[in-house]
């Protein structure tokens, strides 16, 4: 396979893992069962965007789990973990 049928297939994969993410939202707020809480920063946070922020997180390790990712939503990483 040449690099650009490499590259649709990585980009199809990673449409996929956004899509799967939107539908944990959607799917959250449908059934109203969101929860919002405040972070150390004072800046709010709900359960849909942990939940996708999950979601990413796993698709993108499973990709490839060599890449360190950093995420609003994940912990404070040590810059020397970056």
């Amino acid at each position: 396979m040449n690099q650009y049928g490499e590259y649709s297939a990585l980009l199809k994969y990673v449409i996929e893992i956004g899509k799967n993410a939107a539908k944990e939202i959607i799917k959250i707020y449908d059934n109203g069962k969101y929860q919002i809480d405040i972070k150390t920063d004072d800046s709010p946070v709900t359960n849909a965007d942990l939940a996708s922020n999950e979601i990413i997180c796993d698709g993108l390790t499973k990709l490839d789990s060599s890449i360190t990712i950093i995420s609003e939503e994940n912990m404070f990483m040590a810059y020397e973990e970056r």
